[in-house]
């Protein structure tokens, strides 16, 4: 394997959760199983912390990142930034080809049910997502987006768990695609905002219940967090 295709291999274990978070990513296992020396695999695992899904402890060595609230948090306002103008553009330039693949993703949602919504509602959604930023056709948000969307992942490994988050996601994907289909930007923008800050809610609340309402970092409100 070249290192890109270790990278791209590494980073779908990561994704996948074949390593949890928080779990060790020993160099010296990595070097034995890729079948290459711990240069080439340091600057792999170099490249995974700058992408945001790995972190370096001094002395310790480079771990799967655990997500803290804040840190989901911190995903979830670039996202709202991010895809909240993106999903204007998609509107506003109407491009047919976006907007088929849109009604497509539209009924594979709509199809989806309780039994179903844990695995079907995480890779629709990412299929969603990335169709509105490729609609775009802005390349710096895309370039900031595929950043953010590995991180995002992991968040949606977390969402996943729950079947409320979930199907209030896709809700809110097929309320979205209904508003850009049409050609309505003002409220295509609002309604991916409020999902993105829905959802960040969502988790925080479910997996993260340590964190209260009017205690947030560095003595900063988070009644914000979701709110409507």
């Amino acid at each position: 394997m070249t290192k890109n295709e270790i990278l791209r291999d590494l980073r779908q274990k990561i994704l996948n959760e074949n390593y949890e978070q928080g779990e060790s990513l020993i160099e010296r296992e990595l070097c034995e199983f890729y079948e290459i020396s711990r240069t080439p695999i340091r600057e792999i695992l170099w490249r995974l912390v700058l992408e945001g899904i790995v972190e370096q402890k001094p002395a310790r060595g480079f771990f799967v990142r655990k997500l803290g609230w804040e840190q989901i948090f911190d995903i979830f306002q670039t996202r709202e930034a991010v895809e909240g103008m993106a999903v204007r553009l998609t509107c506003q330039r109407g491009d047919a080809q976006i907007f088929e693949q849109l009604k497509d993703i539209k009924k594979q949602l709509t199809d989806l049910d309780d039994t179903d919504i844990d695995i079907g509602g995480p890779k629709w959604g990412r299929t969603f997502h990335d169709t509105v930023l490729e609609g775009s056709s802005n390349s710096l948000l895309k370039e900031i987006y595929q950043k953010v969307s590995y991180m995002a992942k992991m968040t949606s490994n977390i969402a996943r768990h729950s079947v409320s988050i979930e199907s209030l996601s896709r809700d809110y994907h097929v309320s979205i695609i209904d508003a850009i289909l049409s050609g309505d930007p003002d409220k295509s923008e609002h309604l991916m905002r409020e999902h993105l800050r829905t959802t960040c809610r969502g988790i925080i609340d479910t997996f993260y219940p340590q964190v209260f309402v009017g205690q947030g970092r560095n003595g900063k409100s988070t009644k914000g967090i979701g709110k409507r």
